[in-house]
């Protein structure tokens, strides 16, 4: 798939301005007995070929904590890139059994794939909370979706006050 010489599943994908691919996985591997993973952003040419120009060799992995999960990908009207998953600083024996608490994650990059440091905590925010879907408004305000709430960050990562309370609205069965 996409010029990868072996079997990658891709979770979401985005289609830059200048019609380049970009896809999102979880980069896992193993360590000492305990599974380990980051956020993987892919980016290939449109026609398919991985694109090297991007990252290193097309690819850029961000370890945010001992276990990062990458899920979902949303562009922003200036190009950047926001990835929203999942992470946790708990190891996590190799099989994978059961789960920790895991943190709803965020990051954002430049479109050549650099982390943007403006954003959050030098390009990341997290939260205790399931992960969501990042949708952005024409303002570039971050909308993230999870099942029982809606979250607005500002541009900058921030939570956005203007919005519900504290910039959350829960939309739950419990709201």
């Amino acid at each position: 798939m996409f010029g990868i010489p072996y079997n990658v599943d891709f979770l979401d994908f985005a289609i830059q301005s200048n019609l380049k691919i970009l896809a999102v996985r979880d980069e896992g591997y193993v360590v000492d007995g305990n599974y380990r993973s980051a956020f993987g952003l892919y980016r290939f040419n449109s026609d398919g070929t991985i694109d090297p120009s991007f990252g290193t060799n097309g690819i850029v992995n961000t370890q945010i904590a001992n276990n990062s999960f990458a899920r979902h990908i949303a562009l922003q009207s200036d190009g950047k890139i926001v990835v929203a998953g999942l992470s946790t600083d708990n190891l996590i024996p190799y099989p994978i059994l059961g789960g920790p608490s895991y943190k709803r994650t965020i990051v954002r990059y430049y479109p050549n794939g650099v982390i943007d440091e403006t954003f959050g905590n030098n390009g990341i925010v997290t939260s205790n909370d399931e992960s969501c879907r990042p949708y952005l408004q024409p303002d570039d305000k971050l909308l993230c979706r999870t099942p029982n709430t809606l979250i607005r960050y500002d541009r900058y990562g921030a939570p956005d006050i203007e919005f519900g309370t504290n910039g959350i609205i829960f939309v739950g069965p419990d709201s």
